[in-house]
């Protein structure tokens, strides 16, 4: 069973979230590992990635074949370290900023003659 079946299967939906108890938590900690770099790619990658990331990861991760595996405590102090970026969706213009929008468009338009390309 996968991760996300498992706790879905275990714990309760509330709204956006998933509730799940200590105990399910250390279960989880020791059954699935959630971050996965392959060391080939890293290695490759290194040069890139901000100074530091892939040093914490070769200190921190369990080789696994050919790939570092990170647990959950790892992962949260990498997150910590090296925060992700969050997406947020853009802000929607009101009426009265596509007004103004239009507006400029128009006279910038006028200004130029009404020419049509």
């Amino acid at each position: 069973m996968g991760f996300v079946a498992f706790v879905l299967q275990q714990g309760k939906v509330e709204g956006d979230f998933v509730l799940i108890s200590d105990a399910m938590e250390d279960g989880i900690r020791k059954q699935f590992s959630p971050a996965q770099f392959p060391i080939a790619q890293l290695n490759t990658d290194a040069e890139r990635l901000p100074k530091g990331f892939a040093e914490f990861i070769h200190a921190h991760g369990r080789i696994n074949d050919e790939v570092l595996e990170l647990d959950l405590d790892a992962l949260d102090e990498l997150h910590e370290k090296f925060p992700v970026p969050v997406y947020t969706k853009p802000k929607e213009p009101t009426l009265a900023e596509m007004t103004a929008n239009f507006t400029e468009a128009v006279a910038g338009w006028a200004k130029a003659g009404f020419k049509v390309v």
